[in-house]
């Protein structure tokens, strides 16, 4: 069986199917490179945001706080669902998928702690240019982590479904 949900993000819907069943490699790869360009596309509006003068921002900063917690919490989601769909097809993509599968377990760890800072660093300085300032390197740290993960754990070459990795290892 299957579920959806849908997780708003800065005027877009992070759509989520879950499933109960193993999907192809190919189409793990679809659906995590569709949320990529979501998640990118979230990003670009919420530096569209920031980079608005403070003066000029309806709101003041505690616009960009939320838009932050939001984009925070569909970060958060995105690593669920890696760990959920990626994860076993990374397991099963060659003789290497164990270890991608625990490169991939640890960044998330990794990130997930730099999600964590956000919303106590944007709790403590709403009201602060800095926030603004600190939430720009933010953004840029959360579209290398995709570029990184993107990279690494969903080539056509590695999640393929005829089981035969061309051209790819373990680093």
């Amino acid at each position: 069986g299957r579920f959806t949900w849908r997780l708003p993000v800065l005027g877009r819907t992070l759509e989520v199917v879950q499933s109960m069943t193993t999907m192809k490699p190919s189409v793990v790869r679809d659906r995590m490179l569709h949320n990529y360009l979501e998640l990118r596309h979230a990003l670009d509006v919420l530096e569209g945001l920031r980079t608005i003068p403070t003066r000029f921002r309806s709101g003041g900063v505690k616009h960009l706080l939320a838009g932050s917690r939001r984009m925070n919490a569909a970060l958060n989601a995105q690593i669920d669902i890696e760990q959920q769909e990626l994860r076993p097809a990374l397991l099963g993509a060659d003789a290497w998928g164990e270890s991608r599968a625990e490169k991939l377990a640890q960044h998330h760890v990794q990130r997930r702690d730099a999600l964590r800072e956000p919303v106590l660093v944007g709790m403590g300085a709403a009201r602060s240019e800095n926030f603004v300032a600190w939430l720009g390197g933010v953004i840029v740290d959360a579209r290398r982590a995709l570029l990184r993960e993107e990279s690494d754990c969903m080539s056509a070459e590695l999640l393929r479904d005829d089981g035969v990795g061309i051209g790819v290892s373990s680093e």
